[in-house]
């Protein structure tokens, strides 16, 4: 069982190479035969001249340019709540290249630390907590880059301003599948990362209302359908 804590509004480089061949110098050529005049016996052939050695150019190495490119920094932004008697600093990275926001939210109440990752093309929610990493499908109203934005927008405003915002969700989580080498392979590589050395389940996640969370909390029972 774990709470999900969102706060959201919405919803070559080039390897250039000239050849560059200093000109090779022109190779003297044979001298011309010469014939003695007919009026002089007896007649004698001159020895052809020796051709003059020539001396090889060496090849000038084409020059070469290299454009690097280099991923820029993730965006770095918090996002500070209240949550009963507590302030809450949520801290969050978003990667533009590779779409993955990283939200680090710290220990309150019952609750240890929990670090969620999210990404939009790979359909990516993945939440660790408590020594296990649990992967699930991002929900389809769910906007990452959006969120992302958000979180910047609202960096600099008030605490008051953020309470107003705030949405917050609560999700129970059902365990599916656990994750060996092979599966673990195939997913994000970043997610790869921040599971590693603890064990990955896969899960169902149940939205539910905040009255529901409270009585499973207390060990009562809680109907739900699963929609998908």
């Amino acid at each position: 069982v774990s709470k999900k804590l969102l706060n959201l509004t919405c919803c070559e480089g080039k390897l250039l190479v000239e050849n560059v061949t200093a000109p090779t110098a022109p190779t003297p050529s044979n001298s011309d035969l010469t014939t003695p005049s007919p009026t002089t016996p007896p007649t004698t052939t001159p020895t052809p001249a020796a051709p003059a050695p020539t001396t090889p150019t060496p090849t000038v190495p084409a020059p070469t340019t290299v454009q690097q490119t280099t991923t820029p920094p993730p965006i770095k932004t918090i996002f500070t709540a209240i949550e009963g008697n507590e302030t809450i600093v949520q801290e969050n990275s978003f990667q533009n290249v590779t779409g993955i926001l990283v939200m680090k939210v710290p220990p309150h109440k019952n609750y240890t630390e929990s670090v969620f990752m999210l990404q939009q093309e790979s359909k990516t929610s993945m939440l660790k907590t408590g020594d296990i990493c649990q992967l699930t499908h991002l929900p389809n109203y769910m906007n990452v880059s959006a969120i992302a934005e958000e979180f910047e927008e609202n960096e600099l405003m008030n605490l008051a301003h953020n309470e107003s915002i705030k949405v917050i969700k609560y999700v129970l989580k059902a365990r599916v599948s656990r994750y060996g080498s092979k599966r673990r392979a195939e997913i994000l590589p970043e997610a790869q990362d921040l599971c590693e050395n603890i064990p990955l389940v896969k899960t169902n996640d149940f939205e539910v209302s905040k009255t529901e969370f409270e009585k499973y909390k207390s060990g009562n029972t809680v109907f739900f359908k699963n929609t998908r």
